[in-house]
């Protein structure tokens, strides 16, 4: 079955690369140098264009903007989340009423500016770019107390029930550089709470509009920022309790060669009983979970999972930080703790 299906895949690949009007090709011709400057992501409403870019081979990052009831907010959201990422929309013939309804829902805050349309106008290219407004605030693009005390007040409100948040700063005098950490613990990081987060900021050089713009520090120049996240069990155990009721009990075992997971619940009254073992493994756009042994309710289903590995479509999850330009580089599990390694590296900007 799986074969089969593989076949009528790249058979419509070949289809589409041999058709007569060939316009995911064409499109992606005209746009593509567009997208390879530093991080981008383009908006399109057709689904089915974003899987035929995936079948000729390219990897660009494309969202869906027709949210439906959510009326394009979502797109907004987005936008407002990654400083650090040019964004792009791609309008079809059809859709060109869209293009009046988007530069609403983004304004003021963002405008929409056309950049490219083929010659016979079967499609146009936009660029979305930041509207800032002026501030009156007393901020210097150098670090410094005034930077430590408006970002720490930022954290608290964005990090709800996060613990023990410090902001310091250490000059190196020989290098002539200064070094900004930040440590917070029990931090809601994305869908997991962090048991502890350390961040490292070498030599920053501020961008203040961009930053009062996005709540959020961003920097013209820097050179090289890390972030360590370290999860240990008890939190993991805590925070899927927390946000899943169906979950009765659940006990994570963390050790060097593999993770295990025993956890208890119902689904619609039915009780169900989960013993598996895993492996993170990181990709290169994606964190994969190997699974090495999968029971429910004493039955072991391992063979079963194989069916569900199927990496045609790139997954949604992004292995990024986008408010701070970061990438993760390193998975590990250590004995009771799991370790996430991101790193950027030197942001020079003359």
């Amino acid at each position: 079955m799986l074969s089969s299906a593989t076949s009528r895949v790249n058979q419509i690949r070949d289809d589409l690369k041999n058709a007569p009007y060939q316009g995911a090709q064409k499109v992606i011709k005209e746009i593509k140098h567009f997208l390879l400057d530093r991080d981008s992501v383009f908006f399109e409403q057709d689904l089915g264009w974003m899987l035929r870019y995936y079948l000729f081979g390219e990897k660009f990052r494309n969202l869906h903007y027709d949210f439906g009831d959510q009326n394009m907010v979502n797109m907004k959201q987005v936008l407002f989340k990654e400083p650090y990422t040019n964004f792009y929309l791609l309008v079809y013939r059809p859709r060109y009423s869209d293009i009046d309804q988007i530069k609403q829902t983004l304004s003021p805050e963002f405008r929409v500016d056309e950049i490219f349309r083929n010659k016979i106008d079967n499609f146009r290219f936009f660029k979305i770019d930041s509207i800032f407004p002026k501030y009156n605030y007393n901020l210097s693009e150098n670090w410094g107390k005034k930077w430590e005390n408006w970002w720490y007040n930022i954290l608290t409100k964005k990090w709800i029930g996060a613990k023990n948040i410090e902001i310091t700063n250490q000059f190196n005098k020989t290098k002539e550089s200064i070094e900004i950490n930040l440590v917070a613990k029990e931090v809601p990081f994305k869908d997991l709470v962090v048991s502890k987060m350390q961040v490292s900021i070498l030599s920053p050089k501020l961008s203040v509009s961009h930053s009062l713009f996005y709540e959020w520090p961003v920097f013209q120049n820097h050179h090289g920022i890390k972030m360590k996240l370290i999860v240990d069990a008890k939190t993991m155990e805590k925070s899927i309790k927390k946000r899943f009721n169906q979950v009765k009990k659940i006990q994570f075992s963390i050790d060097p060669s593999l993770i295990n997971v025993r956890s208890m619940g119902q689904v619609n009254e039915f009780p169900l009983e989960i013993n598996t073992d895993v492996n993170l493994k990181l990709e290169r756009d994606y964190v994969s979970i190997d699974i090495q042994k999968f029971f429910i309710n004493g039955w072991e289903l391992t063979g079963l999972t194989d069916l569900f590995k199927n990496h045609l479509i790139p997954p949604l999850k992004v292995i990024k930080f986008p408010l701070m330009d970061l990438k993760l580089v390193n998975v590990e599990h250590q004995r009771g703790m799991l370790i996430f390694d991101y790193l950027s590296p030197a942001r020079i900007i003359r």
